[in-house]
Parts: C-alpha cells; structure tokens; sequence
C-alpha cells in the first residue's frame, strides 16, 4: 500500500490552481484510481474495492466529461457471400471462441467465469461433431482468403414420429461482431431451410430473447412469426424466449 497511498496523497493546494475546476479535478481523481488498478504496484485489496460495487458506484459519482454527440455509424461493405459448410472436429476451438463471445460476452462480473464456460461449449461440440447424428447439422460461416469462421448455426430434425409435428429446430444462430449487418445470418438460414426441405419439414422454428429486437426483426423479415406453442419460457430466470415459426413453401 505504500506507492499507493504516495501516488495518491496529491497535494491538493498545488494541483487546485493547475486544474482550475471540480470537475476537471474529479475527473483526474477518476482516471487516476482507475489505472493504478491495472499497474502491477495496485495491491490485491485497492483492486477489490475500485472493483467493488461500492467502489464503482464512487467512481461513477464523480463528474464525468460531456458526451460527444452520437454519430450514426456508416452501413457496412456487404462484399462477397460468405462460403458455408458443414462443420468439422477441426472447427470446435473457433466455433467456441465464437460462441463464447457472442452468448457470453466478457463483462466484469463474469470474466472469471469465461474459461469454465468455454470448456463447457467445447465439451459439448466434441460430442456433438465427433459423431453427427443424421437429424442433425452444425453449420459455418467463413470469410476472406484466412477461411475465419464469422458464423454458426444448428439445426437438428425434431418430431420423427409424427408427420403433422415434424420440424426442424435451430439453435446457437451466432454471428461474430466485427461481421454483424453483412448477411451472414441470412445466408446461414438460408442453408438451414434448403437441409429442412431436403428432410422433408414444413416449418422451421428457433427461440429468440425478448430483449434481442434486432434479431427478432431480422427474423420478421425473412418470415418467422410468432407460434402460439408453449416454450416453457417461464421456467427460465431473467429474458424470457419467444417462439417463432416459418412454414415452408
């Protein structure tokens, strides 16, 4: 604690003039808390408590700059398709770099916990790829001359038993970020209904977070409506799913 406590003993008098106003001065404090908890001096302790709810909530009192006005980010450059295939054992560490990202992404409070989800998700795609069954297929999306993976979905066959409740069910639909508004979630739907019809399915159906309206109207548009099914979304904490269907032609 003793840099710290020296690096933070400022002397108020001196620094008053120099500065010339609160908010300037609540703003040095702020910034200044903030990267000595990233310097390798930052005992464990000063850590927790800037890390702390209590602590952030000081943090967060202080004044804060004026924000700049918001500018309407640019349309992306659609380019070229993405190419999509079916997806290997070679595949299972990008697809769970991919997954984790998009259904987990890295806040504060649950960075921890990011390599035991990881593992999780790649358990589960080993047993899933090692041996497909054939009701079911994982779907990828891949970009430029480097073949990344930008995209993935599942689809597996529900209903063998009973023509009229025959569907098809997609899941993990997850597009990377930086690849997000350039038709990759199109394309790999697309894919999906072309391997629905070809197992003779009339509908298609998927869940979607009531929260997530941009993938809700995504999916609006390319014929999804909602199904008056239950999903036992009640049963699930937090966001509740929807249930959306689209008939084939």
């Amino acid at each position: 604690m003793g840099p710290i406590i020296k690096s933070l003993a400022l002397n108020i008098e001196t620094l008053a003039p120099r500065l010339g106003s609160r908010q300037e001065i609540g703003l040095k404090w702020r910034d200044r808390l903030t990267a000595l908890a990233l310097t390798p001096d930052c005992s464990p302790f000063m850590k927790s408590w800037i890390a702390c709810p209590l602590g952030f909530r000081l943090l967060q009192s202080l004044p804060s700059a004026p924000s700049a006005p918001s500018v309407p980010a640019p349309p992306r450059p659609l380019g070229a398709p993405p190419q999509i295939r079916w997806a290997t054992p070679a595949d299972i560490q990008p697809l769970a770099d991919l997954l984790t990202v998009c259904f987990h992404p890295q806040v504060s409070r649950r960075r921890w916990l990011a390599p035991l989800i990881r593992l999780g998700i790649i358990e589960d795609l080993r047993s899933r790829l090692r041996a497909p069954a054939p009701d079911y297929r994982c779907l990828v999306a891949l970009r430029g001359e480097s073949q990344e993976i930008v995209g993935t979905v599942e689809i597996t066959l529900k209903g063998w038993f009973s023509s009229s409740r025959r569907h098809c069910y997609l899941s993990n639909l997850a597009v990377s970020p930086t690849h997000r508004r350039r038709g990759v979630a199109r394309q790999l739907l697309a894919h999906c209904e072309q391997i629905a019809r070809s197992w003779n399915c009339q509908r298609v159906a998927l869940h979607v977070l009531a929260s997530n309206t941009g993938a809700e109207a995504l999916y609006r548009t390319l014929g999804y409506q909602p199904s008056r099914e239950g999903d036992a979304s009640w049963l699930r904490w937090g966001n509740q799913r929807r249930l959306l269907q689209k008939r084939l032609s």
